[in-house]
């Protein structure tokens, strides 16, 4: 039968004689009141008297005073048994890099916390992580040693080297910081072949998790709340010098970010269920941000991703910290970077968010629901599928919209090769000089239509194919476009508007000053006034038709004869 003693300091004082001896320790600390439900750090141990060379780690070893070594039997090793003090309140960091030490290629168990440390534990090396809320790590951040509270991965190596591999996070991996007064970071992860379930940092002025060049890996959450400043993101995920890749995360929370919320860079052949980024706080419009497609002077979240899908995103702001209900934000207008390469991103409810996207090719955008969105070269065969902008929608070249639901469509300079599908917009603009090859197809455009531009050789003018238009084509001077088929309530085109019509159905008609219109297969049913171009050139056998009654008898229909402004009759009414 085993022997007894008090605790770890009475075991150093017992001298074993018989090689396996047995002895059981009834707590750690004698005098600490454990209850029921936590383990108390007691237990078995045996002597080993073969063993001559242990050092005392102080939970799994324990070398008496005559070099004696007893060894504790627990299959399981926790906290509690290398004197690590439950409660969140006693600092325990010695003890506990002793028992993730001691835990090297097999599992540290965390429940039964919470842990207060105050210094980075080293968890690279252990295979499996199982911790609860309970079992969370507190920490005060001013006088931390260290850049982070937790490290899977070696920050400080490059990024094939100081990895984890085949760590397992069982429940849910939770580090806290008392308060924002200084910076630190909560959870480094580096690595391959993660199978993690939660991971969450909360509080801390600088980044919460960062996810730096993870590859082949699942996680089922990663949480972070009121992390980020106006430096450090909230939560990164990838990495400068490579790749995130292979991954799948079923969910990502980002809740009251201070400033900046997410980063994600270099992450191919990813999967992302959902993102939730709520509730940030913006800190200032001037963060030193220059170059933005949106001219903002400020960046909250920016997401660049290649062959990866994220399937549904949630980004609002407010002004109140909840936490400590105090106002601190200025702007409850969101700065999004977004840019997407061979890749697929769903359904982003971010009505109150001024998006810039200026990279990525052939992905495909659907259903996003922004304030404003845009979008510039080098981008190029985009489709952007369903979007909802309630303000400013700036495209540049090479891309497809499908059925938009828009405020104000405008195009930057050089703007070419644009589809427009279906949809209902209220505003049109070309603020810019195009290249040209701007289509419109079966959209419902509410708003003014006024200047076009003129393409560039080789492209073709601003066309609208059986569009609905119930504002008013004026044009502007010299500037062409087509419209094919379709109807318009009121055409009053201004001086020189050069606009080509070709079958579409018009409730009035007029013109005013210098002519550059066409008109073909039309119907119009009041027409103050119609007559051939008189100032835009067209090219010899260009037909027009007349709109309305030919009351002099001159012609309906007249055809262009020297490439300039004669035009003969080639039809008249009897």
């Amino acid at each position: 039968m085993a022997t007894q003693c008090l605790d770890i300091v009475a075991l150093r004082k017992v001298e074993p004689t018989t090689d396996g001896e047995t002895i059981n320790v009834a707590s750690y600390y004698s005098n600490v009141t454990y209850t029921d439900s936590i383990p108390n750090g007691g237990g078995l141990f045996a002597y080993d008297a073969k063993d001559t060379t242990s050092v005392d780690n102080g939970g799994s070893v324990i070398v008496t005073a005559g070099g004696k070594r007893w060894k504790r039997m627990d299959t399981q090793l926790l906290p509690v048994h290398f004197g690590c003090r439950p409660g969140g309140s006693i600092d325990c960091t010695t003890q506990m890099k002793a028992y993730v030490a001691a835990s090297a290629g097999k599992v540290v168990d965390f429940r039964f916390g919470p842990w207060r440390v105050s210094a980075t534990i080293d968890l690279t090396n252990v295979t499996r992580i199982v911790a609860d809320q309970a079992g969370r790590f507190k920490v005060k951040p001013s006088g931390f040693v260290g850049d982070y509270v937790l490290t899977l991965g070696d920050p400080t190596k490059a990024a094939n080297a100081g990895r984890t591999s085949r760590q397992i996070i069982d429940g849910s991996l939770v580090v806290e910081c008392d308060s924002r007064d200084t910076v630190l970071n909560g959870i480094y992860m580096k690595g391959q072949w993660f199978v993690g379930e939660h991971v969450r940092a909360q509080g801390f002025n600088g980044i919460g998790i960062h996810q730096d060049t993870i590859w082949d890996s699942t996680f089922q959450r990663l949480s972070v709340e009121r992390c980020g400043n106006l430096n450090d993101y909230a939560l990164v995920m990838g990495s400068d010098s490579d790749t995130q890749n292979a991954t799948h995360i079923v969910s990502v929370q980002c809740e009251q970010a201070y400033h900046r919320g997410i980063k994600i860079a270099n992450k191919v052949r990813n999967v992302i269920n959902n993102i939730h980024a709520e509730r940030l706080i913006i800190l200032t419009e001037d963060d030193g941000t220059t170059g933005l497609a949106s001219g903002l002077k400020y960046l909250n979240h920016s997401i660049v991703t290649g062959n990866s899908i994220i399937q549904q995103v949630i980004i609002d702001a407010d002004k109140l910290d909840n936490t400590t209900q105090q106002t601190v934000g200025v702007s409850l207008v969101p700065s999004i970077y977004l840019a997407a390469d061979r890749s697929e991103f769903r359904n982003w409810n971010c009505g109150s968010s001024v998006v810039s996207t200026a990279y990525g090719t052939k992905s495909i955008f659907s259903t996003c629901l922004f304030s404003s969105w845009y979008i510039k070269a080098p981008t190029y065969d985009i489709t952007v599928m369903e979007p909802a902008i309630s303000n400013v929608f700036q495209v540049e070249s090479d891309m497809d919209i499908i059925n938009p639901t828009v405020a104000n469509l405008s195009f930057f300079y050089n703007a070419g090769k644009v589809k427009i599908i279906k949809g209902n917009i209220t505003n049109v603009s070309f603020p810019n000089n195009i290249r040209g090859d701007i289509t419109f197809m079966g959209s419902y455009i509410s708003g003014d239509i006024t200047g076009t531009k003129v393409p560039v050789a080789g492209y073709a003018p601003v066309t609208f194919t059986d569009c609905n238009f119930t504002g008013t084509i004026s044009g502007a001077y010299r500037q062409s476009a087509i419209l094919n088929g379709g109807r318009a309530d009121k055409v009053d085109l201004v001086n020189g508007a050069a606009i080509v019509f070709n079958n579409v159905l018009m409730d009035s008609f007029n013109y005013t000053g210098e002519r550059g219109f066409v008109t073909r297969g039309c119907r119009a049913t009041t027409v103050t006034k119609w007559a051939t171009p008189s100032g835009t050139n067209y090219p010899i056998g260009t037909i027009t038709e007349r709109l309305g009654a030919d009351t002099a008898k001159a012609g309906i229909i007249f055809v262009n004869t020297d490439g300039a402004l004669t035009w003969s009759s080639i039809a008249k009414v009897a």
